[in-house]
């Protein structure tokens, strides 16, 4: 078993905002003089808990039909502070949990996406042992694979700015600098990992996923091995196509009116009053919103599109003449590309049926590009638990290739 080295960096850089892009950090000693310089983004690590490996063992066997053949080990949660970029590309403060099995082992890495989360308080950095995303990542970790779980920005250390619903170019960004924080503390503790790695992620952490490939692939730094998501909106314009014209939303309208405001905020070429997207009285009740940084709760709109939108804003779509919205959700789909390694799309029996045509759009795209990738099933019981039977059927999937190597 690993001894665990814990540290704290203070990054000089950011006291005068000048750090160069090869992520060269400089360290203090105690009489303030810069002693030693180290390539990363490592802010502070510090101890989050300790998950049992008997617990999560019961919790994996209640979620899933199929014998994990493996066993299930405790888990050190270790939080993560690091430097990363918000989202005008100034260097900011992000946090994550990075998941270490209490095992000996030759570790595999996987990166995991967390989904929406409806509370801030539910962030990964926030949470402990329960239904929650930690949770189903250290169920993951305590089979002997090193798990690395990024907030996101506007969660944790960086929670006093919103965070940016859906946006491709941030979810990547805080997610990769995270991916390279951890590996740092792993290289410094001398922790032995195999060149395995993994990216998995559900709802919102699905579209994460496939966006964190996509730049793990164009910058070249780290060797992927396979990519796992689930119920991603992999095309904004598609998806904002179905919703305008499909009755049966679920509780979609919420998410993408938090996801307008998203955009709204982070393109000038939109930083448009609610009244361009909303009738009245809904444009009113969310202008009165000062801290908009989670689903619209659903007793403030209504599900009827033609009433809740403005038919300004639904023929711009429809019609296409709204450009600069149409080129905001066109920066944040993840579908029209060549990806080098394989990704592994999941759908259940229970989805809607535009998350089906959704899934198999994505799939049909990909596949077009070139791209090796597959559609999986995932047996669940009920749409609102398809997220820890989704994860443990990554998980088997991942045990079964190291078994079969």
């Amino acid at each position: 078993m690993f001894s665990i080295k814990f540290f704290t960096i203070t990054i000089v850089s950011f006291l005068f905002i000048d750090c160069s892009k090869n992520d060269t950090t400089l360290i203090e000693s105690n009489n303030n003089e810069v002693t030693k310089e180290v390539k990363s983004n490592l802010i502070d690590v510090s101890y989050h808990y300790t998950f049992k490996g008997s617990i999560l063992k019961e919790i994996a066997k209640k979620n899933y039909p199929t014998s994990i053949n493996s066993k299930f080990h405790n888990v050190k949660a270790l939080k993560i502070i690091y430097r990363t970029f918000d989202v005008n590309g100034n260097y900011t403060m992000a946090s994550g949990i990075l998941l270490l099995p209490e095992t000996e082992g030759d570790y595999s890495l996987l990166s995991f996406q967390h989904g929406n989360l409806l509370n801030s308080d539910d962030a990964p950095s926030k949470s402990k042992l329960g239904n929650n995303d930690l949770t189903f990542a250290a169920i993951m970790a305590s089979t002997g694979i090193i798990t690395i779980v990024p907030d996101y920005l506007g969660y944790g250390s960086s929670s006093l700015a919103l965070h940016p619903k859906e946006h491709k170019n941030s979810l990547a960004t805080s997610s990769y600098d995270m991916l390279k924080a951890s590996k740092f503390y792993i290289e410094e503790n001398h922790i032995a990992t195999n060149d395995k790695l993994f990216i998995a992620g559900y709802s919102d952490g699905g579209f994460a996923a496939i966006a964190l490939q996509q730049m793990i692939e164009e910058i070249g730094d780290f060797s992927l091995t396979k990519t796992y998501a689930a119920k991603g909106i992999y095309n904004k314009i598609i998806f904002t196509e179905s919703l305008l014209n499909v009755k049966d939303k679920g509780l979609m309208i919420g998410h993408y009116l938090w996801m307008i405001n998203s955009y709204n905020n982070l393109y000038e070429t939109l930083n448009r009053p609610w009244n361009y997207y909303l009738n009245e009285p809904y444009a009113g009740r969310l202008a009165s919103i000062q801290h908009l940084n989670s689903p619209i709760d659903k007793k403030l709109v209504t599900d009827d599109v033609n009433a809740l939108f403005s038919a300004t804003f639904i023929e711009g779509i429809l019609n296409k003449t709204d450009t600069a919205f149409l080129k905001a959700l066109d920066e944040n789909n993840v579908d029209n590309w060549r990806p080098n390694n394989p990704i592994a799309l999941y759908l259940s029996k229970n989805d809607r049926q535009f998350e089906v045509i959704h899934s198999n759009r994505m799939f049909n795209s990909i596949k077009s590009h070139g791209g090796n990738i597959t559609m999986e099933d995932v047996q669940i019981e009920n749409e609102e638990a398809m997220a820890l039977p989704f994860y443990l059927a990554v998980l088997h999937d991942i045990l079964e290739k190291q078994n079969l190597e």
